[in-house]
């Protein structure tokens, strides 16, 4: 396989509705946690007395801690939903053409779906929360 034939692969990988799909979640969610983290740490006082855990946190923080639980959440429910449907596709060799057509197969999976929704979730609370304060 040549460097050409592996761009190409790689480009119509990325170009598929479902990495756009993953991508437009990920960003919703990465957007309203934001705004929520922002918003707690302008009125800290306010939600130190409700929510015990804003108390005297910076924002990335707070963004690292929302993220982490929604992407373990995601993970959960994702893999109970995985393990509940099994497949019932046989095991076949994977091929760069099986990568090829995952959209499909994670389409029919919603197990799937939200375990790498979870996953890049877990990956940017880890990434934001290294992040100096």
């Amino acid at each position: 396989m040549s460097l050409k034939d592996t761009i190409t692969k790689l480009r119509l990988i990325l170009q598929s509705k479902l990495v756009k799909t993953i991508f437009l979640v990920v960003l919703l969610i990465l957007i309203a946690d934001t705004l929520v983290a922002l918003v707690a740490v302008s009125s800290m006082s306010y939600s130190s007395e409700i929510v015990w855990s804003f108390w005297m946190k910076p924002p990335n923080v707070i963004l690292s801690d929302f993220l982490f639980l929604e992407g373990a959440l995601f993970f959960t429910i994702g893999a109970f939903i995985a393990v509940a449907r099994p497949s019932r596709e046989t095991p076949t060799e994977r091929t760069v053409d099986a990568v090829l057509s995952i959209g499909q197969t994670v389409k029919k999976n919603l197990g799937k779906f939200a375990i790498v929704i979870g996953i890049i979730l877990i990956v940017l609370s880890i990434i934001i929360g290294s992040l100096p304060r």
